[in-house]
């Protein structure tokens, strides 16, 4: 009999459809558009034709991303969920049947977006000691939205 032990429950999986196994990548891009793919175990009474997957920040730093995942059946029943643009890292998985149940998983799911990185930066030279210029840096994952190869940074002026 395959049990899950979560928080001193047991969950029985002979009865019920579980999440056998996920793969994703190391690090997600902050611009999303990555994908996430599950398999359901004891898959024959599941109807599900979408799972419903919510990623989370445990420290509620980052807030929580939801998605929809269409199921695919065949010799196996997975489904694959596509990131939205976000951040952060640790980000624990849950997912949803089309009933409302949350599906035991034998392996958690964590994920992390990938840190950011500086390919080159503009107008970081000659720079005056009181302030005012602009330093423009490339490279990608700064962050959300348009622009997450690009930033620029005023440095302000000096206070009198």
């Amino acid at each position: 009999k395959m049990q899950v032990l979560n928080a001193a429950v047991a969950v029985d999986l002979t009865s019920r459809s579980f999440i056998q196994s996920c793969a994703a990548p190391a690090g997600l891009l902050t611009s999303g558009g990555d994908r996430v793919m599950c398999t359901v175990g004891n898959a024959a009474g599941f109807t599900s034709a979408t799972v419903t997957a919510t990623y989370l920040d445990p420290k509620n730093i980052v807030a929580p991303q939801t998605v929809s995942c269409p199921v695919t059946v065949g010799a196996a029943t997975t489904f694959v969920c596509t990131t939205l643009p976000g951040q952060g890292g640790g980000l624990v998985w849950t997912f949803v049947d089309a009933l409302g149940a949350v599906l035991p998983n034998l392996t958690p799911l964590t994920t992390s977006y990938r840190a950011p990185f500086v390919t080159s930066a503009e107008g970081n030279t000659g720079l005056r000691t009181a302030g005012g210029g602009i330093v423009h840096f490339h490279g990608a994952n700064f962050g959300l939205g348009r622009g997450a190869d690009h930033i620029s940074q005023h440095q302000p002026s000096a206070q009198s």
